[in-house]
């Protein structure tokens, strides 16, 4: 028992520093960094409409935060001590999920093996890029709780501190977006129709669930009223803007693959001992399905839970019917065969998740312009602050790769996006939005003159690719008197590719 124990941890250990050692040779992502930059100022007293103009609620940042605490306790760089706590907060999970996973399934081996194997790949490696993202921090969150609600189903027992512990981690985990609540909505109703009970879903996890809502809902109209009054109608427009062809959501490959697994357990499911679990998982999916849906955008991350649930479910599925299967073959085919079946089934996640380790490492170590932006930071002979005027925040990552602070409070230039909406639907609301703009560009020209940040990049190019149109936002801001003259503190220095760089004289 000890050895199977050390066998175990052990490969945890390996997963564990291959992955971190893996993301040392990625670029942190630029949602993440923009996301942890502004968990710090939250920390530094920093405040939503004053200094925080970022569309995410508080709950992302708060779980953000511990990250930065250990990187000022033990003196790490802040990017260190984020992949070192996200990769520890995984190895919690795997382990609480591996510990009930044995009770569910203790006479099948293999299931428990492969389950244990597929999770480990799901929170460690299928992110990708994308690690430490809010829906990584969701799988994690909610694995445990998952298979804690199929113990539940299954009647057997377990430890109230432990479920309500689990209960809290999911709570903050569905909490971290809205439409993540679909999920649990479904997973909650499953639950109900099959105990035929309305009362079923008070259970020590479920009210930790629920009471992590409300303190947090609470919070937000106690403390953050700026944020849901001035922060968010900011961001509707880009949200509108930014809608992808439902032909292109739809045949997302990652999608394809959520929906070929579904497939795959109708197809499997009179063979399927375990199919309370498997329709638990199922319920999940769906649910995950539909909060990518809900953005309308294909983007890799939105995917990630459902693919992630997908993973775990197709696990489910061949852990119960793959032993059956084999013992119809010959002795001599029964590895092969069962290699054969799993490599088919994983062959797309795994796929995917290696092309994007592919690009994302090719781009870490090519000369680009944003290396060569890092470069020109990492020469300065002092810590420098700059600011950013674009329609991208990729920039914002290089203040954990060099000596220099981002010290904007627009992570992007959000109201430029209402051009798109001007242009392809006119509204009376969008021109309402218009009238707004004067009052933000004062808000960018009061930073220029309070802040004074030391370099300003410009990324023109960032409105092309985004707008369709190029966008000079110096000579259009510059119509206003108040950046006119907060501009006058800055001079053009050089050009980096799609960077321009200005110096404060």
């Amino acid at each position: 028992m000890r050895q199977q124990l050390l066998y175990e941890w052990a490969l945890l250990i390996v997963f564990s520093l291959l992955a971190y050692f893996i993301q040392t040779h990625l670029y942190l992502h630029k949602d993440v960094a923009i996301i942890t930059h502004t968990a710090a100022a939250l920390l530094a007293g920093e405040t939503y409409a004053k200094n925080i103009f970022e569309p995410n609620p508080p709950m992302i940042f708060y779980l953000s935060m511990p990250a930065i605490v250990i990187a000022k306790f033990i003196s790490i760089p802040v990017l260190s001590a984020m992949r070192i706590y996200v990769i520890t907060l995984a190895a919690i999970s795997i382990a609480c999920s591996v510990f009930m996973i044995k009770k569910l399934f203790s006479h099948n081996i293999f299931l428990i093996y492969l389950l244990a194997y597929v999770m480990g790949y799901v929170l460690l490696f299928l992110p990708a890029q994308h690690f430490a993202q809010r829906e990584h921090f969701l799988l994690i969150l909610i694995l445990p709780y998952l298979f804690l609600t199929a113990l539940r189903l299954e009647k057997k027992q377990i430890n109230g501190f432990f479920a309500a512990g689990i209960g809290l981690a999911a709570g903050i985990g569905f909490a971290i977006k809205p439409h993540f609540l679909s999920a649990f909505l479904l997973i909650e109703l499953y639950v109900m129709l099959q105990k035929r009970n309305l009362l079923s879903w008070v259970r020590v996890e479920t009210l930790c669930i629920l009471g992590v809502f409300a303190a947090y809902i609470t919070a937000i109209f106690l403390f953050y009223p700026a944020y849901l009054h001035d922060v968010l109608p900011l961001w509707m427009t880009y949200y509108a803007a930014i809608t992808h062809p439902f032909s292109e959501i739809l045949f997302y490959p990652a999608l394809l693959y959520c929906f070929a697994v579904i497939i795959f357990y109708f197809m499997t499911r009179h063979l399927n001992e375990c199919k309370i679990i498997c329709q638990l998982f199922l319920m999940a999916l769906i649910g995950f399905i539909f909060s990518y849906l809900a953005p309308r955008v294909a983007w890799y991350y939105h995917i990630l839970p459902a693919l992630g649930i997908a993973c775990l479910l197709a696990a489910l599925i061949l852990g119960q019917i793959a032993p059956s299967m084999i013992k119809k073959s010959q002795t001599k085919y029964k590895t092969f065969s069962l290699t054969a079946m799993i490599s088919i089934v994983y062959l797309v996640p795994f796929a995917i998740s290696i092309n994007l380790f592919i690009i994302a490492a090719y781009y870490f170590n090519s000369e680009t312009d944003l290396s060569r932006l890092t470069q020109f930071f990492a020469k300065q002979k002092r810590p420098t602050t700059f600011f950013l005027l674009a329609m991208t925040h990729d920039s914002t990552v290089v203040e954990f790769y060099a000596p220099t602070h981002y010290v904007g409070n627009f992570p992007i230039l959000i109201w430029e996006y209402n051009q798109l909406i001007l242009h392809h639907f006119p509204s009376e609301k969008a021109y309402r939005y218009e009238s707004n703009v004067p009052h933000l560009i004062d808000n960018i020209s009061q930073e220029l003159n309070e802040k004074k940040p030391e370099f300003v990049i410009v990324n023109v190019p960032s409105s092309i690719h985004y707008l369709g149109t190029e966008v000079n936002y110096i000579k259009k801001y510059s119509r206003y008197k108040s950046f006119q003259t907060a501009w006058l503190a800055y001079h053009y220095l050089q050009r980096i590719g799609e960077y321009t760089i200005y110096e404060r004289i």
